[in-house]
């Protein structure tokens, strides 16, 4: 409770919504800043590439438009720009925090290993459940250089607002305030809500796949501190998994031929071996979590400033 001075040396001028909005939990707070943030990152690349799927589809001309505004987006998030007053606490919450050589490597392949380890088992899966996953008509009616050109914009989209977001502007202020578990759990359940505006077919597989994938971009800014990491997997994963999808109709095998039940596919090759693929690839993505970790510690105690 606050004390009779506390409220009394409160600036008077402060204003009615700007005192409601202090009494609002920090979770709330949290949740009703990013939300909306990501929300409007992704409509201002989204708007370009959709008119331009309908306005001369021939040419991706809406690529410099969705790069601009992804930058300029960036920039204000990262502390430039009015009002000044806030740009330090913008610049803290979006932690982008530069890292040292080994951090990038041990952290990209991390990334990288548990990428694959997701394909190798969203292969398996395949072998006995559709993947349930497609592209607009709209999309796959125009050119290969825009659809490339909208796939890769999509990705890149994914990894700055959704990262600088949920990872930066949502997950900060919960975890100064609750820790980072706390703030893991309630970031990587957001995460998921926001997807279900997707117009992709959200199974029991998928939906469980969005909230590890949401723990795990958690856990590497915990471990980083830094959402750069994070940033780089979300929008090169996105990319070539969409790219492996584009790729799966242009062959026509974007629902390939099923073995069957689960207990099927357990006499299936093609499953058993990806299914072992997957083993090994998580295993390696342990290990160098592992060190990741271990260099990370061994940096906050030697190399920062005391």
């Amino acid at each position: 409770m606050s004390s009779p001075e506390g409220v009394a040396s409160r600036p008077a001028t402060t204003s009615l919504p700007a005192r409601a909005w202090g009494r609002l939990h920090v979770v709330v707070r949290a949740v009703l800043i990013g939300a909306p943030l990501s929300a409007l990152g992704s409509l201002g690349s989204a708007v370009p590439m959709q008119v331009n799927l309908g306005v001369f589809p021939a040419v991706p001309w809406s690529l410099p438009f969705s790069a601009i505004w992804l930058w300029l987006f960036w920039r204000y998030l990262s502390g430039h720009g009015w009002p000044r007053s806030t740009s330090t606490l913008r610049r803290e919450w979006l932690r982008a925090r530069p890292l040292s050589t080994p951090m990038w490597r041990w952290s990209l392949l991390t990334c990288a290993l548990l990428f694959a380890f997701s394909l190798a088992l969203a292969f398996a899966r395949s072998r006995f459940l559709p993947i349930g996953m497609t592209l607009p008509p709209e999309l796959l009616a125009a050119p290969p250089i825009t659809i490339v050109a909208v796939l890769l914009t999509i990705s890149a989209q994914a990894g700055v607002v959704e990262e600088a977001a949920f990872r930066g502007y949502m997950f900060t202020p919960i975890e100064r305030r609750h820790g980072p578990v706390v703030a893991t759990t309630i970031v990587s359940l957001v995460f998921l809500l926001a997807h279900f505006g997707d117009p992709q077919n959200l199974s029991a597989y998928r939906i469980v796949s969005i909230f590890l994938a949401g723990v795990v971009y958690c856990v590497l800014l915990v471990v980083t501190n830094s959402i750069l990491p994070g940033l780089i997997a979300h929008a090169a994963g996105d990319g070539i998994a969409l790219l492996l999808l584009w790729r799966a109709h242009t062959r026509g095998d974007a629902a390939p031929e099923r073995v069957g039940g689960f207990t099927e596919a357990l006499r299936d090759p093609g499953f058993l071996g990806y299914a072992g693929l997957a083993f090994v690839l998580g295993l390696a993505a342990i290990g160098a979590f592992l060190r990741l970790r271990r260099t990370a510690r061994f940096e906050a105690a030697h190399l920062e400033p005391r």
